[in-house]
């Protein structure tokens, strides 16, 4: 059983252009934690829409991925920005002063370091009884942004994605440019990821649900062995189980009427053996052959699907368990850490009288 923890549209949201940025100026970091290489990919992805060639950029970004080649750890692009300074801003070292502490400026009106500009010159007054002021200077250590730094691999690929990130970015391939897809299949031409895929083909494999009107026995009255499947093992994926539970009611029910209405009549094709809707005559031995060569269906899927064999057992076989975090985050801007939401907006608390009993009653 796979269990879906994360949703990798989560881990895509484009917090900041690379994630040394997003682990030092964001308190966006949970997931950028557990899924570092990913979010670097997500931001480079991005980064190939903003480029003169974004075409040519983004059939790189796929070629990369397939040959399980694409930089990481030193990528511009989505990793480490080259905006990155060391000099904080005015509004970061304002905010560590004190009441009685001034800033000392040199001639151009700048803030003067030292220490690889860890500390700042202040200048410290204190007002005497006599009504005089007295100044003393210092270097006033800035402390440093709260943040993470997380480690990265230098290169990745399909091959190093986890099933359902792997889904995701063959999802993103599947709706790009016709020319990065066109491109893209005439340079692997062989290649599984890049070729048409349908969870339907899952279906071959799932003969349980084999079991219907054609292949059940008409004579079981009252369905005592397993009631006709009405849903396809598709549909088995995605429907609820109290959808799955009435739909399977309805069926024994719908299917015991049946088979006593059509019970007189059944004597006439006693002796005949074309099943398949030329009459009634079902064949109840097609579920009990397919199940002999089920372990073959599987051996063929897996070696027709290779890499994307896994992606159909994941469809098939998983549990949504999403962990989804709080769409406001804290960002750091000019020195002030401020409420965000996904679009980057700085977020406003809404206040109201208003209580939640109030609403229920």
């Amino acid at each position: 059983m796979n269990i879906k923890i994360i949703d990798p549209e989560l881990v895509s949201v484009h917090v900041e252009n690379c994630v040394d940025l997003q682990g030092k100026l964001t308190d966006f970091t949970k997931i950028l934690e557990e899924y570092p290489n990913e979010a670097v990919i997500s931001n480079i992805h991005q980064h190939c829409k903003h480029k003169c060639d974004s075409i040519y950029n983004e059939i790189e970004f796929y070629s990369n991925m397939h040959d399980n080649k694409l930089p990481i750890s030193d990528n511009n692009d989505g990793a480490k920005t080259k905006l990155l300074t060391k000099s904080p801003t005015i509004n970061r070292i304002y905010g560590i002063l004190n009441e009685n502490e001034y800033l000392l400026l040199d001639e151009v009106g700048n803030p003067q370091y030292r220490s690889e500009n860890s500390e700042v010159l202040v200048e410290t007054r204190k007002s005497t009884g006599e009504g005089e002021v007295k100044s003393s200077q210092s270097w006033k250590k800035i402390p440093d942004v709260a943040g993470i730094e997380v480690d990265l691999s230098q290169k990745t690929g399909f091959e190093s994605l986890t099933t359902w990130f792997l889904m995701f970015w063959l999802d993103r391939f599947r709706v790009s440019h016709n020319k990065v897809k066109l491109a893209i299949r005439n340079t692997y031409p062989d290649s599984t990821y890049f070729k048409n895929f349908s969870e339907s083909v899952g279906s071959l494999k799932n003969i349980e649900f084999i079991k219907d009107a054609h292949t059940s026995d008409p004579t079981d009255i009252n369905s005592d062995n397993d009631a006709p499947y009405p849903y396809s093992s598709i549909l088995n994926y995605i429907m609820s189980d109290t959808e799955k539970r009435v739909s399977l009611n309805m069926s024994r029910k719908t299917n015991t009427v049946f088979r006593k209405n059509i019970a007189p009549i059944l004597g006439e094709y006693s002796d005949s053996s074309q099943p398949h809707g030329v009459n009634l005559v079902v064949d109840t031995s097609h579920y009990t052959k397919m199940k002999q060569i089920v372990s073959d269906i599987h051996t063929t899927l897996q070696t027709s699907l290779e890499q994307m064999y896994d992606v159909l057992l994941f469809v098939s076989n998983s549990m949504n368990s999403l962990k989804v975090p709080n769409v406001i985050y804290k960002r750091y801007v000019e020195g002030l850490m401020i409420d965000v939401d996904l679009m980057k907006n700085r977020a406003k608390k809404l206040q109201t009288d208003v209580k939640l009993e109030d609403v229920l009653k």
